[in-house]
């Protein structure tokens, strides 16, 4: 309760226009940085994006640069849709493990 666990997959769910991207990209930034209270406090950590709607390079990089963030510490997971919601979710699985694995 109240938390983002490290190396959970987190989203962040509500209508459009409420400020989910805006409060992602700012923990987002505070977790690259080691300045988000509590236990990783103090130790920059890798982060993970994955975007559906956004661009990379017009909106979300200038979102993070914001927000303070260091770009060094970021993966980012192009999303694209699929028909079969079974083949994506497994497709989705199998891939999040190794993205993980690779930005840790």
């Amino acid at each position: 309760k109240d938390q983002l666990r490290p190396g959970a997959f987190t989203l962040l769910g509500g209508r459009e226009g409420i400020g989910k991207s805006t409060l992602a990209y700012w923990l987002a930034a505070k977790i690259t940085r080691g300045t988000l209270p509590g236990d990783h406090y103090g130790k920059p950590r890798n982060v993970i994006v994955a975007a559906t709607e956004d661009s990379w390079e017009q909106t979300i990089v200038p979102r993070l640069m914001a927000a303070g963030a260091d770009l060094t510490r970021f993966g980012r997971v192009d999303v694209t849709t699929v028909a079969n919601a079974t083949f994506g979710t497994i497709w989705f699985a199998k891939i999040f493990n190794r993205v993980c694995a690779a930005i840790a």
